[in-house]
């Protein structure tokens, strides 16, 4: 099972090279936040969650 920490670094690489009005983007966002809260950056995740839900 993949770790939290690579989780994060696979969906910080994804985000920028996936465009605004690609299908599924807020889902990938929604696992980056994800994988900053679980690391204990709680303001990013709770920054990159509300974007995914815009």
């Amino acid at each position: 099972m993949e770790s939290i920490s690579a989780s994060l670094a696979s969906s910080a690489r994804v985000l920028p090279r996936w465009s605004h009005d690609m299908p599924g983007r807020s889902i990938a966002q929604g696992m980056y936040a994800f994988g900053l809260e679980e690391t204990g950056d709680y303001t990013r995740a709770e920054e990159t969650g509300r974007q995914a839900l815009d």
